[in-house]
Parts: C-alpha cells; sequence; structure tokens
C-alpha cells in the first residue's frame, strides 16, 4: 500500500509542475489530463481497498469481543 501511496504522491508532484508551467501543445494537456483521470481512479480504488480492509478488520474486532465477554 505504501508504494501505490508513493507513486500517488509522485504523480501529484509531476502534475503540479506541469500546472505550473503550463501545456507546450494541446497533446501534452491531453495527456495530461488523461493521467490525471487514471490518478483519480487510482486513488478511488485505494480508498476503496482501505475502506474494505477498515470494515473488515472491525468485523473481526466485533467477533473477538463477543467471544471475550461470551466467555
Amino acid at each position: 500500500m505504501n508504494e501505490l501511496l508513493t507513486a500517488i504522491k509522485q504523480k501529484l508532484a509531476d502534475m503540479k509542475k506541469i500546472e505550473n508551467n503550463g501545456f507546450s501543445d494541446p497533446a501534452k494537456a491531453a495527456e495530461y489530463f488523461r493521467d490525471k483521470e487514471i490518478l483519480l481512479e487510482e486513488m478511488a480504488k485505494t480508498l476503496e481497498t482501505v475502506t474494505s480492509n477498515q470494515s473488515t478488520q472491525i468485523a473481526a474486532l466485533e467477533g473477538t469481543s463477543r467471544v471475550c465477554v461470551t466467555n
């Protein structure tokens, strides 16, 4: 997960450079917006994974706490 976050942060840093310098031609602008869309999709998938993992962990903890209470 850390590798994915590092890659996303690097892509964001690269995009900020492009935003500050502007686009040299329409093809670069189109590429930039495609890359930004892909980045947003990756971020959404990462958040879904984190949310799913947290839900699984919470459910496991709730199950454990029920076992401890009944014993």
